[in-house]
């Protein structure tokens, strides 16, 4: 019998603080758009009560820790954290993601790292570049729209 994979810590109710680095920069509110390589850090759960992007980084060498919090959209958010572009060295640690249309958008960055992260209620969950490694994370109850860029590859 397969052995059960026990959830990422998002999902058990545990909180796990990490220390980014002492000057991380604080994000409180949303909006927010990430552009000098740099440390971040979610200071609390995070709701958009307008549309657009949450986050969006638009720098190389950037590390965004969540620090355990939830980010939800209540008005249509489209993307709850966006890479701009070929940015590169993007490091994205413990969250949730509640009623985005896509929970992380990094389809036209190359590569990066996505780590205990959860998505769910939204559109099409976690769209990332082939070069990404994803370790505990997971993304469900998305109402399964599928992104157009891989209609296309599907095809003939």
């Amino acid at each position: 019998m397969p052995r059960a994979i026990p959830p990422p810590p998002c999902l058990r109710g545990e909180v796990r603080l990490r220390r980014v680095a002492p000057t991380a920069t604080r994000i409180d509110a949303l909006p927010f758009a990430i552009e000098r390589p740099s440390a971040y850090v979610v200071a609390r759960n995070l709701v958009l009560a307008t549309p657009g992007d949450g986050i969006t980084i638009e720098s190389d060498d950037v590390v965004l820790d969540l620090g355990g919090r939830t980010l939800t959209a209540t008005a249509g958010g489209r993307n709850r954290i966006k890479t701009n572009g070929a940015v590169s060295n993007v490091r994205i640690l413990g969250g949730t993601v509640l009623g985005w249309d896509i929970a992380i958008n990094g389809l036209r960055t190359p590569s990066g790292r996505l780590s205990d992260f959860h998505a769910r209620h939204g559109e099409s969950g976690i769209v990332l570049g082939d070069g990404w490694i994803v370790e505990r994370c997971s993304a469900n109850r998305h109402r399964g729209q599928r992104h157009p860029r891989r209609e296309r590859l599907d095809r003939p």
